[in-house]
Order: C-alpha cells, then structure tokens, then sequence
C-alpha cells in the first residue's frame, strides 16, 4: 500500500468520524429542544395561555428529531471505533427513551386534570 492510499484511507475515516459526530451533535440537539418545548408546554398548559405555537413548534422539532435520527441510523462506518461510536450512543439513546416513557406513564397514572393545552 502506498502513501497516498493511507493517506485516502485515513481522510475516509476522518470524514466518516467528522460526519458520525455532527450527526450524533444534531440529533442531541434536537432532542434537547423537544425537551425544552416539552418543558414550556407542561408550564403553560394548566394556564389559560394558547399553546398552539409551542405545539407546532414541538411538531417541527420531533420532525427534525426523526430525520436526524433516520441519518444517524443509516450512516455508515468504516472502524471498529465508529461503530462502537454509533452503538453507545444509540444504546444511550434507547435507555433514555425508556427511563422517560416510564415516567411519563408513571405521571400520566397520576394525572387526572384536564389541559386547555393538550
């Protein structure tokens, strides 16, 4: 193998490393933002303040979160490390969506007032 193959090799992985970690940035900044909406829209919603912003605003940014998701899922790897990248971070992911679905079911079953914001 020649320099300038090691080199095209190493400039592949650096891209494919560069382009894991935006994507992996993106993502966790969406889900960042949903959980600041979220956070907004559980302040407001027992007020009599109108929400629909907020709510499409939440929408976007679930949207947003789904396609993020969608190219972080389907980005390919090219190294052991990069993949392990990818696997931690999805594994994280999961554990996380488990942690707060459990706690939203667990506030659901105790939540029995009505919202002018739903």
């Amino acid at each position: 193998m020649d320099n300038n193959t090691k080199n095209d090799n190493a400039e592949q992985v650096d891209a494919v490393t560069l382009e894991l970690a935006r994507l992996i940035d993106r993502h966790s900044s969406a889900r960042e933002t949903i959980a600041r909406l979220k956070a907004i829209h559980h302040h407001y919603k027992a007020s009599p303040v109108n929400c629909d912003l907020v709510v499409r605003c939440l929408d976007q940014a679930t949207q947003a979160e789904g396609y993020a998701r969608n190219e972080l899922l389907v980005c390919k790897v090219n190294t052991v490390q990069q993949a392990a990248n990818k696997a931690v971070y999805l594994r994280n992911l999961l554990l996380q969506d488990e942690a707060e679905n459990a706690a939203e079911m667990e506030k659901h079953a105790g939540d029995a007032n009505g919202s002018s914001c739903a």
